[in-house]
């Protein structure tokens, strides 16, 4: 499911607080960490089930949510989503607020 253009534009106004002054227009490597809220049954009255998953395998899938963040900044904070010559997307659960963290680096031949 294609995410609606709502959803990108409510992303790209918290996102745009840390844009660049001039989109990378070059090679970059894009790292996106995706923090899901934890549901009920991984919590004992105690607190976290000792058995409680780290990582989210539910949807949305890594690859949607790479598209997502591709598309949603480009032109903003890379020319064009072309430059994008490496990424990863790790999915993790949190206690904390769900939310989505962006690492953006150049490449070179050392990298």
């Amino acid at each position: 499911m294609d995410p609606s253009k709502e959803d990108k534009a409510a992303f790209l106004t918290i996102a745009a607080q840390n844009k660049p002054d001039v989109p990378f227009n070059e090679p970059i490597k894009l790292i996106v960490h995706a923090y899901f809220p934890r549901p009920k049954d991984h919590y004992l009255k105690s607190g976290l089930r000792i058995t409680a998953p780290y990582w989210h395998t539910g949807t949305p899938d890594a690859d949607n949510i790479l598209k997502f963040v591709g598309d949603a900044l480009n032109g903003i904070f890379w020319k064009d989503d072309k430059c994008i010559s490496g990424a990863m997307v790790t999915k993790e659960y949190t206690e904390g607020t769900p939310r989505v963290m962006i690492e953006i680096s150049q490449l070179n031949g050392d990298n």
